[in-house]
């Protein structure tokens, strides 16, 4: 379970460096169209961790289940 919260942070922290990065680029806006597939795209990005990361925490918790039954026996 610690390794779906903490890949959850630090992909939220390299999304961070990344946006802090380009800032200074936005002094000139992309193309309506470009700019629309950017950001479609990072929020894909985005969802696809989210997803990750609770697919990591749903097995850390079987795992743990696992682990209470083996001692309770």
């Amino acid at each position: 379970m610690f390794a779906s919260r903490a890949s959850f942070v630090f992909g939220g922290a390299l999304f961070s460096v990344i946006f802090f990065r380009h800032v200074p680029q936005l002094e000139v806006l992309p193309p309506l169209g470009q700019g629309i597939a950017k950001t479609l795209g990072v929020m894909a990005v985005l969802f696809a961790l989210f997803c990750y990361s609770l697919e990591l925490e749903r097995l850390g918790k079987v795992i743990e289940e696992q682990r209470h039954e083996r001692n309770a026996e």
